[in-house]
């Protein structure tokens, strides 16, 4: 099995976390919103992550997220300067990952007797692009 079905939504986290107040102030419900959604499609992708050069995956979650392209980037933008997703894979890849994502679903992963996909590092890009093709 890929992916996950669930994830962690602690209502404690959800009303104390940074990151949910910092880009719910700035951006609203759509911060709110686009936050969560993008953390259930990461969740139930492969290698749990979003890479914004597969167009069609890209495309369809801006349309998933209801908030437009421009709107998804500049809240995707300040959730990688807040770290909550990796800053370096965002903004010099277009590769959305969460290493606090990935930790929080772990267990799931160790029931099922294997490791959770890994961080990409830069070497993998090409690895990623070769995925896409196949």
């Amino acid at each position: 099995k890929k992916g996950v079905d669930y994830f962690p939504h602690s209502t404690i986290a959800a009303l104390t976390s940074s990151t949910i107040y910092t880009i719910e102030s700035e951006f609203g419900n759509d911060g709110y919103a686009l936050w969560f959604k993008l953390l259930e499609y990461i969740g139930i992708s492969e290698r749990l992550l979003l890479d914004r050069a597969d167009k069609s995956k890209w495309l369809y979650f801006v349309a998933k997220s209801k908030v437009g392209e421009e709107r998804a980037v500049s809240i995707i933008d300040r959730l990688a300067d807040i770290g909550a997703i990796d800053e370096e894979l965002w903004k010099e890849h277009g590769i959305i990952w969460s290493d606090n994502f990935v930790a929080s679903i772990e267990d799931v992963y160790k029931k099922r007797g294997v490791p959770p996909p890994q961080k990409p590092t830069f070497g993998e890009t090409k690895k990623i692009e070769e995925d896409k093709q196949t």
